[in-house]
């Protein structure tokens, strides 16, 4: 598998999941995650800067910043920043593939402070195909935006796999692009 792509769709592949939750499986309005969905919306039209880090099978570990800025997207390869032009192409591709229903139940789980911020914490587990999946959010109350995102899946025969996505949404500037 090509790391290089896992690495540039990592943000928009966790937020297009958390869409798809609502648009497979759940009504929005009505599903106590529906601030869950609100806040992954509010992603593709607000400036944030994310860290993140995934988990492969074989236990390595993929570390990734995205930066979101006036629909720009940016994100690292190998340390340097590059302008991520299949940003949009990788949540509508994460969206093409997941026409099917996913079997998840989601639970307001507690209120919690992250770093600094009251939030909501939300959890959400179930089936996707035959892959195990559990993921955590936890929305701030003030503001409605996603703060962190973690994600669990299991495929069986030992197929593990994470994700640790934080947001930050102040102080965001463009970074210096590599040539």
């Amino acid at each position: 598998m090509n790391s290089f792509i896992d690495r540039r769709a990592l943000a928009p592949v966790c937020a297009s999941l958390i869409l798809l939750l609502c648009t497979f499986n759940l009504s929005c309005s009505s599903n106590p995650c529906s601030p869950v969905f609100s806040a992954a919306a509010k992603l593709k039209s607000t400036n944030f800067h994310s860290f993140g880090s995934a988990e492969e099978p074989d236990g390595s570990e993929i570390t990734t910043e995205n930066i979101l800025i006036n629909g720009t997207a940016y994100t690292t390869d190998h340390g340097n920043w590059i302008v991520n032009d299949s940003h949009d192409e990788g949540i509508d591709g994460v969206l093409s593939r997941f026409k099917t229903s996913a079997n998840i139940s989601c639970r307001l789980e507690n209120t919690e402070v992250i770093d600094g911020e009251n939030t909501d914490h939300y959890v959400t587990e179930g089936k996707w195909r035959e892959i195990n999946v559990h993921g955590q959010y936890w929305v701030s109350k003030n503001t409605g935006l996603l703060l962190r995102a973690k994600f669990k899946s299991d495929a069986g025969h030992g197929v593990k796999s994470g994700v640790s996505i934080r947001y930050e949404y102040t102080n965001i500037t463009a970074p210096i692009v590599s040539k």
